[in-house]
């Protein structure tokens, strides 16, 4: 579990935003097409620089053959680069120009090498395309209409294509029953879903080779609802394994031949729930049910028939960061009976990656294509994991950011914190991840922390002390708001009131901008409720305030009770006022407004501004918004305060 000291062992601010190594930078020099602001080195998995080949939106260079560049690319919004070099696994990478315009240094990228038994298997967390992609909260847009699914849903995977389709197998949890119409009732629960049979052509479309199946959303509409997914995947593409019309074909495994190695893919729900039971039994379907017992018996029987086991497994806590005791406990004992890897969801957050007697532990991936709209749960990753045969070699995350419902690569402030939060939880597991660009990367044996990684950590300074913290939002720079031809949908945006765009001269630093007629209030804030917070913790409100006339700022902190409906939440939920700002023209103005966290009674929390204006209409331009939870006191020692106490 995270402690606090090992945020004091990790200090703050590094100007690209997401993370980098606290051992001496190297300065690259001017190579590789010249002198140029994008530098970097490419470099194998035992860290020897390689000779390789940038690809950056067409353009392309080599590098030195120390692996060096120096490059100015045709400047873009978002950079899409793809890595090669001969006999090794390409990797793409994607950074914003926002994050790079301050420092475009991006460390050492490292590719792995081509092995004549080694196999990239690619996971992807929770996905469906239901709900709320056909049927929308009011005011947003229906992202899958019936008369284009296919076209709609292969739009929403768009950007992860060629993060999938690079893979030698790509799986992803398929968290849902699929056909057109429920074929009968649902089963008796608060939440159940369908989607639609396009998702499995969108998903074929991507580059999915195998989903599981094994969870506690394959049974939502019973025998019926089984029958005809069933179906439908038995007559795509995709492989799959995890559920069945009995016990016995839920647990029997999906064998795949790759590299010369049968890989037996496994899949399991941790809990039977109902009645009736979510998990299949000797005359009745469902998922397969993952106790121990049946978790150590598919493992040993598919080491026995000459397999390598490769098990999913759904249980758990959802927005935690560490697994239960008893998810853990069942895991580890597949372990010990055989399993070679193993990939667990259900928290629909990031967790840590784990080694485990040299076998890898994905704890929790968060979600992959969802539709929650939880600010916690949209941040999420994909687990790139290099085999031979049945020893783990390599391990490779890539940040990603579910915006408006779409997976995206997440950039900038968004990545700082999906990466520190996966290095930090490893870290405590004594799994020790290092950096590669923009993404994290795991060795074999790595279990003896090397150089730690710096992130971008929040701070506050008092008399000299100093505190530290994060973001809990980390998109309120508004940057990345558009990118990826996808809207952030995060914020209170009333039509021809609110807006995001560019500051004059520049494409890339975005902020929000309110137009209000003379004396009348305007609302925004967070859309949605923040669900992951800890209760009774110092909290700060930070933002940049400019605008055109005389405006006040009110500030409040919205409660979310538990219970509490969110239709009647959004629209009553108790208001806590945290503070008064005013602002004059022309005179920038920062918010810092401290207060605590909810002790008690509270589900989620949103923060909104009423901003009034007075005598004359206003624009009113506001940026880098944060809502900050402070994770130390103020303490003497740690970076992040000049010595007169300033930030």
């Amino acid at each position: 579990m995270w402690r606090p000291t090992m945020l004091r062992q990790i200090f703050s601010v590094f100007a690209l935003g997401f993370l980098t190594l606290t051992a001496s930078c190297q300065t690259v020099s001017d190579t590789a097409g010249g002198a140029g602001w994008l530098t970097g080195q490419v470099v194998d998995e035992r860290g020897v620089p390689i000779r390789a080949r940038l690809e950056i939106d067409g353009e392309a260079i080599d590098t030195e053959i120390d692996g060096t560049f120096a490059i100015a690319p045709t400047e873009a919004l978002v950079y899409r680069m793809e890595f090669s070099a001969d006999g090794h696994y390409p990797m793409r990478q994607t950074f914003s120009h926002a994050e790079l315009q301050d420092d475009g240094d991006l460390g050492r990228i490292t590719l792995v090498q081509r092995a004549d038994n080694r196999t990239l298997f690619v996971f992807g967390g929770d996905a469906m395309i239901g709900r709320r992609f056909y049927d929308p909260f009011d005011g947003e847009p229906v992202l899958v209409t019936p008369e284009n699914r296919l076209e709609d849903s292969r739009a929403l995977l768009r950007e992860m294509k060629p993060y999938l389709e690079r893979a030698d197998y790509a799986s992803i949890n398929l968290e849902t029953p699929i056909f057109d119409a429920p074929p009968g009732p649902s089963a008796p629960k608060f939440v159940t879903f369908f989607s639609a049979p396009e998702t499995l052509e969108a998903l074929e479309w991507a580059g999915t080779d195998y989903v599981a199946l094994g969870n506690n959303h394959t049974y939502d509409f019973l025998e019926p609802g089984l029958d005809v997914t069933l179906a439908h995947l038995s007559a795509s593409e995709l492989d799959f394994s995890g559920a069945g019309k009995t016990e016995r074909e839920a647990l029997a495994a999906h064998r795949e031949r790759l590299a010369g190695t049968d890989y037996d893919l496994l899949s399991y729900v941790g809990w039977p729930a109902g009645p009736p039971t979510q998990s299949a039994e000797d005359d009745k379907g469902g998922a397969a049910l993952g106790t121990e017992e049946n978790l150590v018996a598919t493992s040993r029987q598919s080491v026995a028939t000459g397999g390598v086991p490769v098990l999913q497994y759904h249980g758990g806590l959802e927005y935690v960061e560490e697994p239960t005791l008893t998810v853990e406990t069942r895991v580890k004992h597949a372990i010990d009976a055989g399993a070679a890897l193993v990939v667990a969801h259900h928290p629909h957050v990031t967790q840590g990656l784990e080694l485990y007697e040299d076998k890898l532990i994905a704890w929790s991936l968060g979600n992959f294509l969802f539709d929650q709209y939880f600010y916690s749960a949209q941040s999420a990753a994909l687990l790139y994991v290099w085999m031979d045969g049945d020893q783990f070699y390599h391990a490779e995350t890539v940040p990603i950011y579910i915006k408006g419902y779409h997976p995206t690569p997440a950039v900038g402030a968004m990545r700082n914190k999906i990466n520190r939060r996966v290095y930090e939880l490893s870290s405590a597991r004594n799994t020790f991840l290092q950096r590669s660009g923009g993404h994290l990367i795991l060795r074999s044996g790595n279990t003896v922390a090397a150089d730690a990684l710096r992130f971008n950590i929040e701070t506050d300074c008092q008399q000299g002390r100093v505190r530290q913290g994060k973001d809990l939002l980390a998109r309120g720079d508004f940057d990345a708001h558009a990118l990826f031809d996808v809207k952030d949908r995060s914020w209170i945006e009333p039509a021809g009131m609110v807006r995001v765009q560019s500051e004059p001269g520049t494409d890339w630093d975005q902020a929000m901008i309110l137009d209000i007629p003379v004396g009348e209030t305007l609302i925004t804030g967070m859309r949605k409720f923040q669900r992951v917070f800890t209760k009774g913790t110092p909290m700060s409100l930070r933002a940049k305030v400019e605008s055109t006339s005389d405006v006040t700022i009110d500030a409040y902190l919205q409660i979310r009770a538990e219970g509490e409906r969110l239709s009647d939440a959004l629209a009553r939920g108790r208001k806590i006022k945290l503070g008064r700002i005013s602002v004059t023209p022309d005179t920038p103005v920062s918010i810092d407004i401290d207060f605590d966290s909810p002790r008690t009674r509270a589900r989620s929390l949103r923060v909104l501004l009423e901003v009034t204006s007075h005598d004359e209409a206003a624009q009113v331009e506001l940026d880098d918004l944060k809502l900050i939870e402070w994770e130390t006191p103020f303490e003497a020692g740690l970076s992040g305060c000049s010595v007169d106490g300033a930030r």
